[in-house]
């Protein structure tokens, strides 16, 4: 027996693939990266494709979160690039003696990896406690 929801590929023939919306989300992600609010950006969106208010909202809803999703993978890559070329740099200043260069390079990694946070900072700040004995009393 064959069901008449599957198509031929094993694919549910209910929950089609929607070309027009991946249409309409891919101009709504362009307009994203090219600057815009949101209004005017669904406004695009209704007067290049006829659709809804409604209909170019939830556009905009998917593909902000595409855009985020994006550029949260692409921040953790970068961020441990950044790291392994510091730490590659830090290896080279070292055997050549660019004491200062290994400094700042330590300060940087430091920095990235949570270490020069403002409540770490706190922490550390040094306090100078200064007890004024009287002298007359003394002598």
């Amino acid at each position: 027996m064959i069901d008449s929801n599957v198509s031929q590929c094993g694919l549910d023939q209910e929950v089609a693939y929607d070309a027009e919306q991946e249409k309409r989300i891919a101009f709504c992600y362009t307009s994203i990266t090219e600057g815009g609010t949101r209004h005017c950006i669904e406004q695009r969106v209704r007067a290049e494709f006829s659709v809804p208010y409604a209909t170019a909202k939830s556009d905009y809803s998917i593909s902000i979160a595409r855009l985020q999703a994006e550029q949260s993978d692409t921040r953790k890559q970068l961020i441990e690039q950044l790291q392994a070329i510091r730490l590659t740099a830090i290896r080279k200043a070292m055997k050549r003696g660019q004491l200062q260069s290994v400094a700042a390079l330590c300060k940087d990694l430091g920095a990235v990896l949570g270490e020069c946070a403002p409540e770490t900072l706190s922490l550390a700040v040094p306090t100078l406690n200064v007890v004024v004995e009287n002298q007359t009393a003394s002598q």
